[in-house]
C-alpha cells in the first residue's frame, strides 16, 4: 500500500513495471537453472540477485507503509 494518493495512471505504470520485472525474474531463474557455462551462470546470478534485492526492498517499504499509522 502506498501511503500517499497516487493517480490511477501511475498505479498502472508501476504495476506494468513490476509485471515486467517479475517476468524478467522468472526468465532469469529458468536461464540460471539451465546454464552450463560458469561465466554466463555467474552473470545471470548477479542479475537475478539484483532483481531479488530490489523486490525485497520494495516489499519492506510497502510493509513499513502499512505499519505506519497515517497522520490525522
Amino acid at each position: 500500500m502506498i501511503p500517499y494518493p497516487v493517480s490511477p495512471r501511475v498505479r498502472r505504470e508501476e504495476s506494468h513495471l513490476q509485471g515486467e520485472k517479475r517476468e524478467r525474474l522468472m526468465k532469469l531463474a529458468a536461464q540460471v537453472a539451465a546454464e552450463q557455462d560458469p561465466k554466463k551462470f555467474s552473470a545471470l546470478l548477479v542479475e537475478l540477485n539484483q532483481l531479488l534485492q530490489e523486490k525485497e526492498q520494495r516489499l519492506q517499504t510497502q510493509a513499513k507503509a502499512i505499519e505506519k499509522p497515517t497522520p490525522k
